[in-house]
């Protein structure tokens, strides 16, 4: 069986080994504990703690995976992808972001602090790693979201000036 094919069929030793090989390559772990993130599954609240958060580098560059334990009534790991779309988070840029995804069921933002140690609270959006969806993450939804972002901060500016 190939290392793809495995990946595709949800195998998790060998999507570890994918991962690691090829997704977190040249990566860089943050380091400092992290708050766990809780998250809504119809009317049922599931703690998600924090394992490990990387920096990614190479063909993910300005993305982040976040390794998360489900503390529920069936354990398990699950990955995030996750990029930064303000680095100190206002009311004003999650109501411009919360407006792009509308329609993006899969994207969720939260405000989180990746560098603890800062008190900043960054702004992110991320996207679960749905290995039955998608064996090798595309993740250009989420680059995509951040261009459109940006465009909307200068169309904003420009707004403002002209006022």
């Amino acid at each position: 069986m190939t290392e793809e094919a495995g990946v595709s069929k949800g195998n998790p030793k060998i999507l570890k080994k994918y991962l690691k090989n090829e997704i977190l390559k040249d990566s860089h772990k943050l380091k400092g504990s992290f708050p766990p993130i809780s998250e809504r599954d119809g009317k049922v609240e599931k703690i998600l703690k924090i394992k490990k958060i990387y920096s990614l580098s190479g063909s993910y560059q300005n993305l982040f995976m976040i390794k998360l334990h489900d503390l529920s009534d069936k354990p398990k790991t699950n990955y995030f992808f996750a990029i930064r779309l303000a680095s100190q988070s206002s009311d004003l840029l999650v109501a411009l972001a919360r407006d792009l995804i509308q329609d993006k069921t899969k994207i969720k933002l939260i405000q989180f602090p990746l560098y603890p140690s800062n008190l900043r609270i960054t702004l992110l959006a991320l996207k679960k790693y749905e290995v039955l969806d998608d064996p090798i993450p595309n993740l250009s939804e989420l680059k995509a979201l951040k261009t459109e972002f940006r465009k909307r901060l200068v169309q904003f500016k420009k707004f403002l000036a002209n006022q």
